[in-house]
């Protein structure tokens, strides 16, 4: 796994660990376990940043989808676009993308929305895909992490 944080190492076992989510107004709540979590993610698509509205998208994939504790997200499906982009309907924060079950991804949840991100001691990425969509004032050359013209394969 790529993202360590103090709770875990405080006696909560890692892959029981569960990450906490909600949107800005608190309509949408949701959670996760530690152990879905496949890839960490800078996605630099043209679809991505025009969604978030930065550089590129920073995102968890996980491998399953993450279970609802309070409302549930609005979809949407541009056509001709991978993923359905969810997101709450009363404050517009987007939650993530949303995988076609055959591509063997859940769903890619933004990072920023993720209550334990800022507890988190690392988040490694382990990838900038969709690299050829990076927008060209990006300077990624002194990032050590790999760069993918496509999407990475699952892992697990």
């Amino acid at each position: 796994m790529s993202v360590d944080t103090e709770a875990a190492t405080a006696g909560v076992e890692r892959d029981t660990m569960m990450f906490h989510g909600r949107c800005y107004c608190g309509e949408i709540e949701f959670k996760f376990p530690r152990a879905t979590i496949g890839s960490v993610v800078h996605c630099h698509c043209n679809s991505c940043r025009e969604w978030t509205g930065g550089a590129f998208l920073t995102g968890l994939v996980t491998k399953t989808l993450p279970t609802y504790t309070r409302g549930q997200p609005a979809t949407f499906q541009k056509k001709g676009v991978f993923a359905t982009k969810c997101f709450c309907k009363t404050c517009g924060t987007q939650i993530g993308n949303l995988y076609p079950p055959a591509s063997g991804f859940g769903m890619s949840v933004l990072l920023g929305v993720v209550k334990e991100n800022r507890e988190f001691t690392t988040v490694q990425v382990q990838c900038h895909c969709q690299i050829t969509g990076k927008a060209p004032w990006i300077d990624v050359s002194a990032d050590r992490v790999q760069q993918v013209a496509g999407f990475p394969a699952p892992t697990g």
